[in-house]
């Protein structure tokens, strides 16, 4: 679909399709960020927060002077006093580099572990200098808004975590945070964005909407950020992608700054981000990028497919106090597992693709506020998701490369926390990611299971091709298309 059909009129028939005889989800409004609750939400430090003072920064195309306080960039005391309290008292290795490299004009390439603090990495530098702009128009009630900053997320879960986020960081402010995405409706999404909006966060697909009916424009753009950017640039989006860069509204990359960020950046998705960036940029790794966190402990158990189940239960069983997301490999599995564990007594809600938005965030409010201790999720759930007190990961299927892999189990050990993190391994489906998977426990310093060595890759070759000299890079198989890249976008 071009940017110009996006644009067309979308005929409801008043049938409960809109003229095409398939169904649409029920019409959906989410409901107003209440920060005062997102703020009792929050992740707090954990006991090995002080573990990233000690961590390696590796800082290519340029140099950049690392801050040691939010006070030696940020001077708006609106600002300091709302990073106070979100919570950030001491800043991330990530945080440290990439704001002064942010404010310095930089396009920039940032990998660092999950948990990390990316997300206030890349805000607050572009809301300081908002805030800066002496001729800032509210533009409320403007049929085109032209925002600042766009920030480009791959789900709408993540979408919506990032928008909190910025209102939390751009609270009293002048300053007007929207969020776009699928599952919501159009005429709400195209009202709220027309009291005004600075900074924007969208899912691909809303964001090719809404600029295909020129309610936004690209006219303004200072910033444009691709939060899991190797998510974004791979083969589900990067048609998309390339689309809004070349947009005729899109300025120059000499006139905006362009951001990637991710815990995991293949050679590919390296290559492909240049296409959008100025010659000289930044590439910001936070340690050894593409492996896993170690405050993770990270288990696997050899389990044919019909034991899963009876092993999952053993497990939760066996640990009743604990906040679990188990993940599975297809949406069907994910319903399947989550009735399974619902008829066993198990508190539990599930997220996926086929789910309507109106279930897909209440199960998340209803995960987040301990009303349900398990989540059950398909690989939309996979990345960025912030929430709170995880302290197991499950991967009941075992995904279909290590990237997945890392992030999945970055959903628990978050900034400095420690988490544990059990997967299900079957020596008939998954033994094609031994290697790479040998390669991410060693260099956690984990142990590696006495029967990898029973069973053989099909991968061989995989953990030796790990080039220091490119942290980010994985080379791993290419990215799974389907479950992830159909959740979002609409």
């Amino acid at each position: 679909m071009s940017w110009e059909d996006a644009a067309a009129p979308v005929v409801d028939n008043g049938s409960g399709n809109q003229g095409d005889g398939e169904e649409r989800p029920p019409s959906f409004r989410p409901e107003e960020v209440d920060l005062e609750a997102e703020e009792e939400l929050k992740i707090n430090q954990g006991i090995n927060f002080h573990r990233f003072d000690k961590i390696e920064v590796d800082v290519r195309g340029g140099k950049v002077e690392p801050i040691n306080s939010f006070s030696d960039l940020i001077t708006s005391q609106l600002l300091l006093d709302n990073i106070k309290r979100a919570g950030y008292t001491r800043m991330t290795p990530i945080q440290r580099y990439t704001m002064p490299a942010l404010a310095g004009g930089y396009d920039i390439v940032g990998c660092a572990q999950t948990g990390s603090g990316k997300t206030a990495a890349f805000l607050l530098p572009v809301l300081q200098t908002i805030l800066n702009e002496s001729d800032l128009e509210s533009a409320y009630g403007q049929e085109t808004q032209k925002p600042y900053c766009i920030v480009v997320a791959p789900t709408r879960e993540l979408a919506r975590q990032t928008y909190v986020e910025a209102l939390k960081l751009s609270r009293d402010s002048i300053i007007k945070c929207q969020c776009i995405y699928g599952g919501t409706q159009t005429g709400y999404l195209r009202a709220q964005i027309s009291k005004g909006t600075h900074i924007l966060v969208a899912t691909p697909g809303r964001l090719k909407d809404f600029i295909g009916r020129n309610w936004i424009s690209l006219d303004n753009i200072k910033y444009i950020i691709l939060d899991e950017g190797d998510r974004l640039i791979d083969d589900g989006f990067v048609v998309d992608m390339r689309t809004m860069f070349t947009h005729p509204t899109m300025p120059p990359k000499t006139q905006r700054q362009t951001l990637f960020f991710s815990a995991t950046f293949k050679d590919q998705a390296q290559s492909v981000a240049r296409e959008f960036m100025k010659s000289e940029y930044l590439f910001i790794t936070v340690g050894m990028v593409g492996a896993a966190n170690e405050d993770v402990k990270q288990e696997f158990v050899q389990v044919e497919r019909p034991k899963k189940k009876r092993e999952l239960l053993q497990i939760l069983q066996a640990n009743p106090d604990d906040k679990v997301i188990v993940f599975t490999q297809t949406k069907a599995t994910a319903d399947i597992i989550s009735s399974y564990l619902t008829s066993m007594g198990v508190q539990c809600t599930s997220i996926h693709g086929d789910r309507h938005q109106s279930q897909r965030e209440e199960a998340l409010s209803q995960f987040k506020r301990g009303l349900r201790r398990c989540l059950v999720a398909s690989p939309v759930g996979e990345r960025g998701l912030d929430l709170p007190k995880v302290s197991m990961v499950i991967n009941y299927d075992m995904p279909n490369e290590l990237d997945e892999y890392i992030h999945r189990i970055g959903r628990t050990g978050r900034i400095g926390n420690t988490g544990r993190a059990i997967s299900f391994f079957d020596p008939d489906r998954d033994t094609k990611l031994i290697n790479d998977l040998t390669r991410a426990l060693k260099q956690a310093q984990q142990e590696v299971p006495d029967f990898f060595g029973g069973c053989q890759s099909s991968n061989y070759g995989a953990a030796e091709s790990f080039d220091k000299e490119n942290a980010c890079s994985n080379n791993g198989p290419e990215p799974m298309s389907g479950d992830a890249g159909g959740d979002d976008e609409w």
